[in-house]
């Protein structure tokens, strides 16, 4: 066990610890200086978004403005409409309207429709 003197002790017996402001200078300075780090790491915090954010713009107007361009080149590559199937497209089948409605269709057969002129029993 250390039995020196000299050597500062820690803990409640009397002993030094760095945390303590003692005078009201010290605990207004503290405030300041606490106030001022943390309005510093705002404002540090809005200048990297703002960088960040201004890259990210660029690179969204740059992508789009590239796909633009491949749009328009698709466009003028595109057949009419009734037109065959274009080179390494496969077949296209041309729409009667431009109207398209997506879900399911339920159709039942007339009799007229069926083989045999409506016979159900005659195939």
């Amino acid at each position: 066990m250390d039995t020196d003197p000299s050597t500062p002790k820690l803990g409640r017996d009397g002993g030094q610890t760095g945390s303590r402001v003692r005078s009201l200078f010290a605990r207004v300075l503290t405030l300041v200086a606490g106030a001022a780090v943390l309005a510093g790491a705002i404002a540090v915090s809005i200048v990297v978004f703002a960088i960040v954010f201004t890259g990210l713009a660029v690179v969204g107007i740059w992508f789009w403005w590239r796909m633009r361009r491949l749009r328009k080149q698709m466009q003028t590559l595109q057949p009419g409409p009734g037109a065959g199937p274009g080179p390494g497209l496969g077949p296209m089948r041309t729409p009667v309207d431009d109207n398209v409605i997506e879900g399911e269709v339920i159709r039942r057969p007339r009799k007229d429709d069926r083989p045999g002129g409506g016979n159900p029993h005659q195939v």
